[in-house]
């Protein structure tokens, strides 16, 4: 469904990108500083189009593969950052589920507003 904000509600999402934007810029300062790059994810291997059962299971093994690999490179590049940037993104992930579900209630809210203006649907 497509929601039309009232303008109290636009007012509203401005003042929570407000209320969230300065700790995310000075929480962006810190993580941005850092000056290595993420560790590039290796490649997953594309099946062919119609593959035997013994080509699937080959490929979705080294897949796995793959997927152990980069999830092992990239926990280990986020465990070399400094304790600043492991905390400041430990604290930037916190503010954006936060932000998140601010912004999340509010769109529930214009949307069971909205279905209520059609008269007796239910929402649920």
């Amino acid at each position: 469904m497509f929601v039309e904000f009232t303008e109290q509600e636009k007012a509203e999402i401005l003042a929570i990108e407000e209320k969230y934007e300065k700790a995310f810029k000075a929480l962006d300062e810190i993580i941005n500083s850092r000056k290595d790059e993420p560790p590039e994810f290796l490649q997953y291997i594309e099946y062919p189009e119609k593959p035997t059962k013994a080509e699937f299971e080959r490929i979705k093994k080294e897949n796995e593969a793959i997927s152990a690999a980069n999830e092992k490179a990239y926990k280990e590049w986020e465990a070399a950052g400094t304790p600043e940037w492991r905390e400041a993104r430990a604290k930037w992930d916190e503010i954006n589920k936060a932000f998140n579900e601010e912004r999340a209630e509010l769109f529930r809210r214009a949307e069971e507003r909205q279905f209520k203006a059609l008269g007796n649907l239910k929402t649920n």
